[in-house]
């Protein structure tokens, strides 16, 4: 497939995009390169540099620097401040991750130790806050409106990332309350990516809207699905511990559904056997299945993708369109 050239920045090839990203390839090297150069391993303290080198090298799928770009391009045109957009993106996703697996008590990451399993719980929220303040220097450089959407953006993942840490072991969250968290903490990211690529490409407001529903849509797909991961896939599909949510307490939609489903005496155990932290993905994994929770979280992550899909009736650009058509499908079947 033809990747359109943005000839403002250059970087080295790197690894090869999933496929719907494709159409955006070059840029997204382009973005891997401009945050190695952001962060500068080369330039920090000794005792520093490892702990960079080792995040770098964990290079994950870019799907947020990969909807700022085909939203840019499927509104028009991309720009040198795409790209910057990206790599504030991604490296905001990046300093997540080192917080996400210090609250999640996780081992490994994208297949790789997690920073906190071998330099400890505060230097991997260090790093991570490291990280953040290396996007605070890139926001300078973005059109005031777009660091708005930005700004924005972080207080809401930052919001939902909270209310989900404090409902931990409760399991008295409903679906409802559920799908509020993950709009606010997963969603919200991928709105914001669409509406920064529409903006930067001077959309109307009719497709930077649309575009804004499109990213918030696939963002619901795509953390139901991830959350469908931990409790279906092995630690080798996802590149990280599965059943963790179970395992932290987090209720997740096929629990939920599970807990609903469940006669009195089967919800009370399963309630019990939660509380008291016993690993319980092979036995989650059979209930769900024969109980029809994961159909039934299957089908909740399909009915987001086709809203999804409608919002793109604006985006006249068809190669762009196409590409984010198929991300919205991935999002909800992707396998890891």
């Amino acid at each position: 497939m033809h990747r359109p050239p943005c000839r403002d920045v250059q970087g080295p090839p790197c690894a090869r995009p999933i496929p719907p990203l494709e159409l955006v390839g070059t840029q997204l090297d382009q973005v891997r390169s401009l945050i190695v150069t952001e962060l500068a391993p080369e330039s920090l303290p000794d005792p520093v540099r490892p702990l960079v080198d080792h995040a770098l090298a964990g290079t994950g799928k870019m799907i947020r620097p990969g909807l700022v770009l085909l939203s840019g391009l499927g509104c028009g045109r991309l720009s040198a401040q795409h790209l910057r957009a990206a790599v504030v993106m991604e490296m905001i996703h990046q300093a997540t991750l080192h917080h996400d697996d210090v609250l999640d008590v996780a081992d490994t990451r994208r297949g790789r130790p997690a920073t906190r399993r071998v330099w400890g719980n505060a230097a991997a929220v260090l790093l991570g806050d490291l990280v953040l303040s290396r996007v605070l220097r890139r926001c300078v450089d973005l059109r005031r409106d777009v660091a708005r959407v930005v700004a924005d953006m972080a207080y809401r993942v930052c919001q939902g990332e909270l209310r989900q840490t404090l409902t931990r072991g409760d399991r008295q969250v409903t679906e409802s309350e559920y799908l509020e968290v993950i709009e606010d903490k997963s969603a919200s990211f991928f709105a914001a990516c669409c509406r920064v690529g529409a903006i930067l490409a001077g959309a109307p407001e009719e497709q930077v809207h649309a575009m804004g529903l499109y990213g918030l849509n696939v963002g619901m797909a795509f953390q139901i699905t991830d959350d469908l991961l931990d409790v279906v896939a092995s630690p080798e599909e996802v590149g990280k511990p599965a059943g963790r949510d179970a395992g932290t307490g987090t209720m997740t939609l096929a629990v939920i559904h599970l807990l609903r489903v469940l006669d009195k005496a089967d919800r009370d155990d399963l309630t019990g056997r939660l509380e008291h932290g016993e690993d319980l993905t092979d036995w989650l994994r059979g209930a769900a299945t024969k109980l029809g929770s994961l159909d039934y979280v299957r089908s909740r992550g399909k009915w987001y993708v086709r809203r999804a899909l409608r919002h793109l009736k604006p985006i006249v650009v068809k190669d762009a369109k196409r590409a984010l058509a198929d991300l919205a499908r991935y999002s909800a079947c992707r396998k890891a």
